[in-house]
């Protein structure tokens, strides 16, 4: 903090006191009988994560390729091993979980049965997790129960016992509100009116809304004379953004599996690994991520995604990561920032109890050097 005394001195100079910080600094200045107080406060540039939401892409080559399943266990118990130092609070999964056959949905109940009564997880079903052929079209409901785990009690299913149309309410440690749809692959009209009721409802209107989905947003190439990345929408993402997230203001999160590599420039490839930004009717800005590892080796080489929520209240910082291989992917594409409704103002905030009385210190300092 940096007092001025504009009271002058026997020549006429302004008496200054530096108390010095070694934290980077924004500044609130008062005046207070005749003295400029400037306060510090701590820069939110240099913001720390809150908590952590991982997202686990397409696993059904963990499940469909022999003697990968342990990869597959690998990346959940990093998962719960990881969650008091990462400050986890969800896991998010984009579908395909499985090729729909009888073993793999077992095995892939038991590797994900590892968060159970550790972390709260949400399951997406894809394409390959449907057989239409078949008297049940997925068998996700006959491995995967909302009692399973404790903390998914957060979860409403649209049908209940059915897990593949469902939205959750969740408050993770940094207070902001999130609304999570998990929706079937190719979601019906009846679905998607479903889930519209559910996102324009008042109680809702303060959360941030996150769809998760197997099919929305397709990778594209790199523009080779802007560099910019060329991702569209899918015929489902189509149809999802003009029935559900463009018409919803509280939307602001878009995450899916599903699609390949499209040959990018990203020397981690194949991963795909494609992005951008839209704007809804009201105004929101929706980020849209698509990230898929299935093409990898060993089932996915075991790559995830960190979304890590910061404590400035509006960053996210997305990375990539390989608790198999235990390796950081750090390139432009795997590692990015978005940037979410500020949960507060940007303003500076006002001064703490502490800062009051260093500023009743520099008063007594320049009125004893008055006098």
């Amino acid at each position: 903090m940096l007092c001025v005394n504009h009271a002058q001195g026997d020549s006429g100079s302004f008496f200054i006191h530096y108390l010095e910080s070694t934290e980077p600094m924004k500044t609130t200045i008062i005046a207070l009988a005749g003295i400029v107080l400037v306060f510090a406060g701590v820069d939110r540039v240099k913001a720390e994560v809150a908590w952590t939401m991982v997202v686990v892409p397409d696993t059904q080559n963990y499940t469909a390729v022999n003697g990968q399943l342990p990869n597959l266990y690998t990346m959940m118990q990093w998962i719960v091993d990881s969650k008091e130092s990462r400050n986890i609070q969800l896991v998010a999964s984009q579908g395909d979980i499985t090729n729909n056959r009888t073993t793999e949905w077992a095995n892939q109940h038991d590797a994900w049965g590892t968060l159970n009564g550790e972390v709260p997880y949400i399951v997406v079903t894809g394409n390959h997790d449907y057989d239409p052929g078949a008297v049940s079209p997925t068998l996700i409901n006959d491995y995967f129960k909302l009692s399973d785990n404790p903390l998914n009690s957060m979860t409403t299913e649209r049908i209940t016992g059915r897990i593949e149309n469902s939205y959750s309410v969740f408050e993770p440690s940094d207070g902001r509100k999130m609304l999570l749809f998990s929706l079937e692959w190719d979601a019906s009209t009846e679905v998607l009116d479903w889930a519209n009721s559910i996102a324009i409802q008042p109680q809702f209107s303060d959360h941030t809304a996150v769809l998760l989905s197997h099919s929305y947003l397709r990778e594209g190439n790199v523009d080779p004379n802007t560099g910019a990345d060329l991702s569209s929408r899918s015929s489902q993402g189509v149809v999802l953004w003009d029935a559900l997230v463009g018409q919803n203001e509280n939307f602001e999160l878009v995450l899916n599996g599903h699609d390949l590599d499209s040959n990018d420039s990203d020397p981690n490839g194949p991963l795909t690994t494609g992005r951008q930004s839209s704007v809804g009717i009201e105004g929101n800005t929706v980020h849209e991520i698509v990230f898929n590892a299935q093409q990898q080796p060993n089932g996915g080489n075991g790559y995830m995604r960190l979304m890590e929520f910061m404590d400035d209240g509006s960053t996210v910082q997305v990375r990539t990561y390989s608790p198999t291989l235990d390796v950081w992917l750090t390139n432009d594409r795997n590692e990015f920032q978005i940037e979410l409704t500020p949960l507060f103002s940007a303003a500076v905030p006002e001064p703490t109890t502490s800062a009051l009385a260093l500023a009743a210190l520099c008063l007594a300092m320049s009125r004893r050097r008055a006098f």
